[in-house]
């Protein structure tokens, strides 16, 4: 289950995958069916091409989901 409170993000600020689940408070699992499904955008590091996820994505998708 989701966290009750909205997370504490700086807008712009880029979250690795674990620190996203960690605010939202679900299962990595689960942050990548959202992923799959289309409920929720990530970008990509140019330098590692790893994935992380916008505080102001996480908080537009936290808010959707009340």
């Amino acid at each position: 289950m989701m966290v009750a409170t909205e997370p504490r993000v700086s807008e712009n600020g880029r979250y690795s995958l674990r620190e996203a689940c960690e605010l939202l408070g679900v299962h990595k699992t689960t942050m990548i069916r959202w992923v799959k499904e289309g409920k929720i955008r990530y970008g990509i590091r140019r330098s590692n091409y790893r994935k992380f996820y916008l505080g102001r994505e996480l908080v537009r998708f936290w808010r959707a989901q009340l």
